[in-house]
Parts: structure tokens; C-alpha cells; sequence
């Protein structure tokens, strides 16, 4: 596995469940708005931890799928920490252009799947300081 591009760890915030995942280079924040822009012409299912230079930590899985019900949204496929998050063909291409808007804004983060019913809010940050936030190294 090459360097790691993009870094995901899911937590419990104070406002909820949250899958925080840190996009760690120009080339991650591309790789990510790629993956997207697929899902947005019928691509998938994709399985974001089997990407090269991805990296979820602590047993987290997604997988990402087009169609569903019309929500934008990540739903727990189990007891542990494996979501789906299904998404409309053109909610997939808004979401690609959320990630463009964090690169555009360094040090900046933006929340993607956060229905009111989602099972988990998904936050991307790029050039921000992780400071009070669960890390996405490893513990040594």
C-alpha cells in the first residue's frame, strides 16, 4: 500500500456519531472527488477502504452506493463499524463538489452525509488542525 492519501476514523462527537475523515494531501482531496464523480454516473458499489492510499481505521467499513430512498445518508449494516452510505446519482455529484470546496478553502472541513436520520455524520477536513479531535494516526 502506498502513502496514505485519505485517513478515516469514526467517534462519538457531543452532537453524535461521527466518521471523521481527514483528506491528507492535494492528491487524497482529488482521489476522493473521483471516487465520487463515479458514484455520480452509476458507479459502485465502492468499497472506500479497499482504495489505494485510503485507510479507515479501527475495523470502520463503507461502502458507497447509488440510488436508495432520495437521502444522502450513511446507515449502519451491522453491530459494529460497517455503514452503507447510499446517495442519488446527482447527490454523489454535489458531494464531489463539497470535497472541490474544502481543497479550494485549506484548513477547512465540510459535513457530507448528515440527514437528520443518518446513523453517522460524515466530515471531511483538509489543512485543518486536528487539535481536540480523534486522531487518524495510529496508536504506537
Amino acid at each position: 500500500m502506498g502513502a496514505v492519501q485519505i485517513a478515516a476514523v469514526y467517534f462519538e462527537a457531543a452532537d453524535g456519531p461521527t466518521i471523521l475523515t481527514e483528506l491528507v494531501s492535494p492528491a487524497g482531496v482529488q482521489q476522493l472527488r473521483q471516487l465520487f464523480l463515479r458514484m455520480a454516473e452509476g458507479g459502485g458499489p465502492i468499497r472506500l477502504g479497499e482504495q489505494p492510499g485510503v485507510r479507515l481505521l479501527n475495523g470502520l467499513t463503507i461502502e458507497l452506493s447509488s440510488g436508495g430512498d432520495g437521502f444522502n445518508r450513511l446507515r449502519r449494516t451491522g453491530s459494529d463499524l460497517t455503514f452503507a452510505w447510499d446517495a442519488t446519482l446527482d447527490q454523489w455529484r454535489d458531494t464531489a463538489a463539497m470535497v472541490q470546496a474544502v481543497y479550494e478553502h485549506p484548513g477547512s472541513h465540510n459535513y457530507l452525509a448528515d440527514e437528520p436520520d443518518t446513523d453517522a455524520v460524515m466530515e471531511i477536513t483538509y489543512g485543518e488542525p486536528l487539535l481536540r479531535r480523534p486522531s487518524t494516526e495510529p496508536a504506537t
